[in-house]
């Protein structure tokens, strides 16, 4: 897949690095030194420009999906903080049970939080008032976990995967992670979050963003099959990322796994029939 801006850089002759970089202004520098989205993301990471309901990056393991996810929907959030009628936007974050949500997608290493506090924001653990809220956010573990940012009071609620759990909300976004491990993840989608995905949202539209090792499960085929435009999908490779992860465990992965079906899928991130084959091979599926 492609390079990272950075990754591009680095490929420059020193006396190219130094131009560049001269070029820069010093908010952009500070940007780059706390390795800001714009300056690491991969092309393969972003959901692509389009009129599309659901993007779906489907990937090996270990290839970056987790941060893709948390920092399109801190993204989104900054971008949409109310809908139409003025009402603070809400989003939901669901993953295969609340201790994968949490401790991946919102506490981990790539989640929520760390996004948020690398773009300045600071936590308040105890709301008051008379305070400035801007660039401050309060997480609520329990009862019903959430984040919220205090200035536009936008939330993102996260949860294990329930169909019953988006009920009764009016999301604007959602991030789906790792529907292959849900129990029935094609029910949970039509019957929970599809119809909840309905916020009227200025100048855009509900959006979901899917987090994801393929399976052969039938929610994924269908949305690879579809053509209506509805659904994009993208694939990546556990080796796109070979810049985060170490060389001595792909050199292992790259020996156990090379050549076989099950590579392929939890390498490669292709979506198989079974694991004797492909069902939509790299060349269906967005490069």
């Amino acid at each position: 897949m492609g390079l990272s801006l950075k990754e591009k850089v680095s490929r420059l002759s020193h006396a190219e690095q130094t131009e560049f970089l001269n070029g820069l202004d010093l908010e952009t520098l500070q940007a780059i030194a706390r390795e800001e989205w714009f300056w690491v993301q991969r092309p393969e990471q972003v959901p692509p420009n389009g009129n599309w309901s659901t993007h779906v990056y489907m990937a090996g393991r270990g290839a970056g999906k987790t941060r893709s996810g948390a920092e399109w929907l801190v993204q989104r959030t900054l971008d949409h903080p109310y809908d139409s009628s003025g009402f603070p936007t809400e989003r939901m974050v669901m993953a295969y049970n609340l201790s994968d949500c949490r401790t991946t997608c919102i506490e981990g290493p790539s989640g929520i939080l760390r996004v948020l506090r690398r773009r300045g924001f600071e936590e308040v653990t105890t709301l008051k008032s008379n305070f400035d809220s801007r660039n401050k956010y309060h997480y609520t573990k329990s009862p019903k976990p959430h984040i919220t940012l205090l200035e536009t009071e936008s939330k993102i609620h996260f949860t294990g995967a329930d169909a019953d759990a988006p009920r009764g909300f009016n999301l604007a976004d959602v991030w789906l992670d790792e529907i292959v491990k849900w129990m029935d993840a094609r029910k949970i989608w039509r019957e929970g979050v599809r119809p909840a995905l309905r916020a009227d949202i200025p100048g855009d539209k509900p959006r979901a963003f899917v987090t994801t090792t393929p399976k052969p499960i039938q929610l994924l085929q269908e949305w690879v099959a579809d053509t209506t435009g509805r659904y994009s999908i993208m694939r990546g490779s556990t080796f796109d990322n070979a810049a985060n992860l170490s060389e001595d465990v792909l050199e292992e992965l790259r020996q156990m796994y090379e050549g076989s079906a099950l590579g392929r899928q939890e390498l490669y991130g292709e979506l198989l029939d079974t694991l004797e084959g492909a069902l939509f091979s790299s060349k269906t599926i967005s490069d």
